[in-house]
């Protein structure tokens, strides 16, 4: 999966990824809501 991660570009996404996975893709509970924002550029984390 991280070649394809890596290959994306601009505002595309990993949802689609995410999506091709199915019933592969384990969702965990975390501990901290940080991990749950997206961050597609720099500027996405002011305020952060």
């Amino acid at each position: 999966m991280f070649p394809e991660l890596l290959r994306l570009q601009g505002d595309a996404g990993a949802g689609r990824l995410l999506d091709a996975l199915g019933e592969r893709l384990v969702q965990i509970a975390a501990p901290d809501d940080g991990v749950l924002f997206d961050v597609d550029r720099r500027e996405d984390l002011q305020g952060r």
